[in-house]
């Protein structure tokens, strides 16, 4: 693709597979707070949302009185 005249070529962020893996890896502790707190929230849930949600309660020991 040619860029027009004076216009800067965009910018690439180029991340080494390992960079990426590490910064995968530091997300996951936050995705089951983030699933238990947004499935607690919903009125409604599907078959597959309520058993994924009793799951994480059950693995964090997480109670009605918390």
């Amino acid at each position: 693709m040619h860029q027009a005249r004076g216009q800067a070529e965009p910018r690439r962020i180029v991340r080494h597979p390992r960079q990426m893996f590490l910064l995968f890896i530091s997300c996951l502790p936050q995705v089951p707070v983030l699933l238990l707190e947004s499935l607690g929230r919903q009125t409604y849930l599907t078959p597959v949302e309520l058993r994924l949600l009793q799951c994480l309660e059950e693995y964090y020991r997480v109670d009605e009185e918390s």
